[in-house]
């Protein structure tokens, strides 16, 4: 975290800044570092996970499914993009329609009509 720059959230201030970084640290398990914002839920037990693969990489991360019931932004960032892919969807519809063709794509959920 320090050499990310990173700063614990202080919610007595309302602002990051002038706490201890380490999360055995009473306080928010909230950070914003160089690279962007960090938080973290502590557990007894880790939660069931997927695997997700970036080149030669794995990393064991919750399902979008469960961040978006526990975290509001995720789940407004999940639906915008929902709406958006939806929107997508609906006007490749309308314009093969318009041009005689046949629309293909998926819906909301991902699932193929």
């Amino acid at each position: 975290m320090e050499k990310a720059y990173g700063q614990r959230w202080n919610a007595r201030w309302g602002e990051f800044g002038n706490l201890p970084l380490s999360p055995e640290e009473p306080g928010a398990h909230r950070w914003d570092t160089r690279y962007g914002e960090i938080r973290a839920t502590m557990c007894d037990e880790l939660p069931d996970s997927v695997e997700v693969r970036h080149g030669d990489r794995s990393y064991r991360v919750v399902p979008l499914v469960d961040l978006e019931v526990t975290d509001p932004r995720a789940g407004a960032l999940l639906r915008r993009y929902r709406d958006l892919r939806a929107q997508t969807a609906r006007d490749a519809a309308a314009g093969s329609a318009a041009s005689g063709g046949t629309a293909t794509g998926t819906d909301v959920r991902g699932e193929h009509p």
